[in-house]
């Protein structure tokens, strides 16, 4: 074992955590996760929620179940998300 851990938060996150800092005055997410179970359509870019945050994705399936929200995934990998979402626009790289 070792007790020197590193993490990739401390570098690719932490502008993030910064920008929404100064623009929210709170550098995490904004809003509530139950906000998505009454919201009509989700949006979701560049992320896979469905791997890198499940609970969130557990809150985003209520919303469709529950409120017929529409899942609408930007990415140009298809992924789990992906496969969950009524629309998936593959965008190009580059």
């Amino acid at each position: 074992g070792t007790n020197n851990i590193d993490h990739v938060a401390r570098i690719c996150h932490s502008p993030t955590v910064a920008g929404a800092a100064n623009t929210f005055g709170y550098g995490g997410m904004t809003n509530h996760l139950g906000d998505m179970h009454n919201s009509k359509a989700i949006l979701i870019m560049g992320a896979n929620p469905a791997e890198a945050h499940p609970v969130a994705m557990q809150h985003i399936l209520k919303g469709k179940e529950q409120n017929g929200a529409k899942i609408i995934v930007v990415d140009p990998r298809y992924t789990k998300t992906a496969a969950k979402s009524d629309l998936y626009c593959r965008i190009r790289t580059g």
